[in-house]
Order: structure tokens, then sequence, then C-alpha cells
């Protein structure tokens, strides 16, 4: 498990995650606690930070994706982007369930990885987010590991019986 943060990818993802994160913690502050109470306000789900944190790591996927970066770089940055929501222990909703939807952008890192790499994230990952707890792009994640990982795992395989 590769999680060094002395990594340049995983420090770039590092930066917009604490930005997300600090510009939720504002927007937070700001509302007034009747904010999106019966369509007044505005609640903080419907805040621009978040479109804004999406937007930011898909480009941050995207230029690692084009230089390309090793394998050790892009392992390390699906780690991160991976275990975030996790860390923070739910302890605020709004910001896990988002973290766990921008997810499905690191697709592209998933080509970049070890067949080893992909493995072991893969068996983490399903561990992590059962198949009914997952969303669309998540699946499509566990797909793209399963295909760079050589074979679904056993964890992973359908069960007929």
């Amino acid at each position: 498990m590769k999680q060094n943060m002395t990594n340049g990818c995983a420090k770039v993802l590092e930066e917009i995650y604490s930005s997300y994160l600090e510009e939720l913690r504002i927007a937070r502050e700001k509302q007034s606690p009747t904010d999106g109470l019966l369509g007044m306000g505005s609640a903080i789900g419907s805040n621009e930070c978040h479109d804004r944190f999406a937007e930011n790591v898909e480009r941050a996927v995207a230029d690692m994706a084009a230089r390309p970066v090793s394998e050790e770089e892009a392992e390390a940055a699906l780690w991160y982007i991976l275990r975030t929501p996790s860390s923070l222990c739910e302890e605020d909703e709004c910001a896990v369930l988002m973290l766990e939807a921008v997810q499905g952008l690191s697709l592209p890192l998933t080509a970049l990885v070890s067949e080893a790499a992909a493995k072991e994230l893969l068996l983490w990952y399903c561990g992590q987010y059962p198949k009914n707890r997952r969303l669309p792009s998540q699946n499509k994640l566990v797909k793209a590991l399963e295909a760079r990982a050589g074979k679904p795992t056993s964890k992973t395989k359908r069960r007929w019986f």
C-alpha cells in the first residue's frame, strides 16, 4: 500500500481536498440554520464548492493520465482518492458523499497502476464499499480495477448460489 504523501500527484490531490473541505467549512459558517428549509435560502448541498471540487479533481486526474505518471504515483493518487472518505469517519455526511462521488473520476488512473496494485486496491475497495452501497460510478471503478487486475477476485465474483 503506497500512501507516501511526498508523491507529487497525491500532494496535488491533498491540496484540492483540503481546499474543498475548507470552502465547505466556510460555507457552513455563513449558512443560516433555516437555509434550505421549505425551499428558502440555499442548502449546503447546492453550494458551488462541490462543483468546483469535482472539476478540480477531474482536471488533476486528467493531467496525471496525460503525462503519464509512474505506476507508484498513480497508485498513491488512487489510494488517496479512495481512502479519504473513510478517513473522515462520517463526521461530515455532505463531504463524505461528495468525496465518494468523485471516486469515479479516478478511472483513468486505474490503467496506470501495476496489476498487483490493482488487486490490492480492488480487495480493499470491495471490502470498504460492498456492491449494495456503491454508486454507479463506483461500480465502473471496480470494473476498471478488475480489468487491470487481470480477472475478478473471489470477493468480487458473481455467485449464483
